[in-house]
């Protein structure tokens, strides 16, 4: 009996999803005796361990999704071509593997594996551990010891160096052995954007996509940092260089008619601007810069009062009082929010009240550009979805899968990026088992 060889490039979220539910989908057909045909999985990173990227993100505490009503989840997502999703249409794709795997079937994977998680004050959903360490052996232990059928095969220090379409081969380099020509019946590529390169993902796949005339729009960072166009002065840099900035808001005008608004929080840095208010922003921002060379924010230092009662604590009689203290008295602006007020207005503009109002209420940041993709949290663009069908798989090559990051859709962070390369993962593997039911 002949066995099919199953290759997963990417040992990131969407690389391990994909092999862990082909692992649930043989298990489940086994119990319902269906016919498949057989297969072996076969996982290959370029990386000594799987998931590095994974653990990153759950430093700070591991943030596996949102849980927010399905319709506003799904509207946080958009692609490269089309990223000011602003009337809330979800990519049609993605869509799709949301609707497979979405923020609940997320909680119940993390339960099946032992994990218990809970919803923070924000939202976002958490292990009730925190951290993604404790998350990745469990799904590890899985993958590698199921509890009935097979296991699936990793080849760590493989790095993907090139890919022949006709002949179905994968070439790998390997720190010892040498390079390695590896063939297969069914190819998934998992391979990652190019945030974050020294973790595994490089992005190098283009070139090869490419060569086997695959469009590919160009990777871009996203929920990234920005750097400002005219640089710090004293009053920021270098006190204030990693200083937050919270309870504030940020609006940037998208086109004549709409505009992004949100709350939230953000930090200085030594060059700009960063933080999960930023993220949220950043896909809005990439786009006004690509338009026209440069994007202004408005930070709304005191988005919870109105003009009229800013200008009217303003207009107070100060008495002896300096004007920082009579910011700090009146309106509770200080530190790094005063720092900023002193940015951008001079001297002989803070004696103008109205002017001073109207700038704490938005003040303005012109942004030159995004902090490199080697800093960004993950990458915009990748390989269109038109050229795939809705398995993911090739529309020219149905034995050839794709899922993850380097596929072009984005997110903010807040659980929704790693929910939908889980998805994609699930979307996948849905794709390859159907073939194999079918051909059996």
């Amino acid at each position: 009996m002949q066995i099919k060889k199953i290759v997963i490039v990417g040992g990131g979220p969407a690389g391990l999803m994909t092999a862990y539910q082909l692992l649930q989908l043989e298990k489940n057909a086994r119990a319902q005796n269906k016919q498949v045909c057989a297969f072996e999985i076969h996982l290959y990173d370029s990386m000594p361990n799987v998931g590095r990227k994974f653990l990153l993100a759950g430093i700070g505490g591991l943030n596996l999704t949102h849980s927010e009503p399905k319709a506003t989840f799904d509207s946080r997502y958009s692609n490269s071509q089309n990223p000011a999703q602003l009337n809330g249409n979800c990519p049609t794709q993605v869509q799709e593997w949301l609707n497979d795997f979405g923020a609940v079937e997320c909680r119940k994977w993390a339960a099946d594996l032992g994990i218990t998680t809970f919803v923070g004050s924000s939202g976002r959903v958490f292990p009730e551990e925190m951290k993604a360490a404790p998350l990745l052996r469990a799904w590890l232990h899985e993958l590698r010891f199921p509890s009935s059928g097979q296991s699936v095969h990793f080849h760590l220090r493989h790095q993907c160096v090139g890919f022949n379409e006709a002949s179905m081969q994968l070439e790998f380099e390997h720190r010892d052995t040498g390079k390695v020509k590896v063939q297969a019946d069914v190819i998934v590529m998992a391979m990652g954007g190019a945030s974050w390169p020294k973790l595994g993902s490089n992005g190098h796949w283009q070139s090869w996509l490419k060569a086997e005339n695959y469009h590919v729009h160009p990777l871009e960072a996203s929920n990234c940092g920005f750097e400002v166009k005219t640089p710090w002065t004293s009053f920021i840099n270098p006190k204030y260089a990693g200083a937050a900035l919270k309870s504030v808001a940020l609006e940037l005008q998208f086109n004549q008619i709409e505009k992004f608004y949100k709350k939230g929080e953000f930090v200085i840095t030594p060059t700009g601007i960063e933080g999960s208010l930023i993220y949220a922003a950043s896909a809005f921002i990439n786009q006004v810069i690509r338009q026209q060379g440069y994007a202004t924010v408005g930070i709304n230092l005191l988005p919870d009062m109105s003009y009229e009662k800013v200008l009217h604590a303003l207009m107070q009689n100060k008495g002896s009082k300096s004007f920082s203290n009579h910011l700090k008295s009146r309106l509770g602006i200080e530190g790094v929010k005063a720092a900023l007020l002193f940015e951008v207005l001079n001297k002989e503009q803070l004696k103008d009240m109205p002017l001073v109002a109207k700038t704490i209420q938005f003040l303005p940041l012109v942004l030159l550009k995004p902090r490199p993709i080697e800093e960004a949290i993950s990458s915009s663009g990748g390989l269109c979805l038109e050229q795939l069908t809705s398995d993911l798989s090739a529309q020219k090559n149905p034995s050839l899968f794709f899922a993850g990051e380097m596929l072009d859709w984005d997110a903010p962070t807040g659980g929704y990026l790693l929910t939908a390369c889980l998805a994609s993962g699930v979307r996948a593997a849905n794709g390859v088992f159907s073939s194999f039911l079918s051909a059996s």
